[in-house]
């Protein structure tokens, strides 16, 4: 049985998106995760997870995330109530108001530049989590090939 999530993007569309999640990341997932979605032939956005389902979306083919980006909501059922209030009262997009309600450093972008230090080398890997310890290592390959 297939599973599925409505997002919502940092970008002004109408409408949320449906993207496809496996039984493990359905049961872990929870509404205001933030999770790395693709968008488009080549972006990819930090979205906000709006709700869970088991209907697939009729009008196109739903994409897998690529990402779960949090261990816990940053964003209580309450907040997003009253995003989609605002979106709906200064007629915007809930995807305007995500944009201006959080922190510039949760709202990830294809276009966001990550870099390891040219200092930051002496980092004791093994305090790192699985996800940091992955982005900490891909920035070490990177600097071999530069």
């Amino acid at each position: 049985m297939p599973y599925f999530i409505d997002v919502i993007l940092p970008i002004p569309v109408e409408n949320t998106f449906t993207y496809l999640v496996s039984e493990a990341e359905y049961n872990y997932i929870q509404k205001g995760m933030r999770v790395a979605v693709p968008f488009g032939k080549k972006k990819v956005y930090a979205s906000i997870v709006k709700n869970k389902h088991e209907q697939a979306p009729t009008i196109y083919e739903a994409k897998e995330i690529q990402q779960i980006l949090d261990e816990d909501p940053i964003v209580t059922e309450e907040q997003l109530k009253f995003w989609s209030w605002i979106a709906d009262y200064y007629m915007c997009t809930e995807g305007e108001v995500m944009r201006a309600a959080l922190p510039k450093a949760f709202l990830l972008e294809s276009e966001t530049v990550i870099r390891l230090k040219e200092d930051g080398l002496d980092i004791d890997e093994t305090v790192l989590k699985d996800d940091e310890f992955l982005i900490y290592e891909a920035l070490q390959l990177s600097l071999i090939h530069i």
